[in-house]
């Protein structure tokens, strides 16, 4: 269920924002990126308050490491 919430969150969110940003959004953190792209509205906001910001890592981690999850390297600046 964890997995499947974090899964949504970036699907949702549409699969371009970092680790730290999906993880305001599942624990429902009000920042002014999240109201900035609406995703204070969408269903996933605050769904995942049941783990802290450390936990949620974790699982950023473990879905990378099964590849589940694929980060996108930052660019390089010119």
């Amino acid at each position: 269920m964890i997995a499947q919430k974090l899964l949504s969150c970036a699907y949702r969110t549409g699969q371009r924002f970092g680790a730290m940003h999906l993880i305001d959004v599942l624990i429902g953190r009000l920042t002014e990126r999240v109201k900035q792209f609406g995703h204070d509205r969408i269903s996933v906001f605050g769904i995942g308050r049941e783990l802290n910001e450390k936990q949620w890592r974790a699982v950023i981690r473990q879905l990378v490491a099964l590849d589940h999850l694929h980060p996108t390297p930052k660019p390089l600046a010119h």
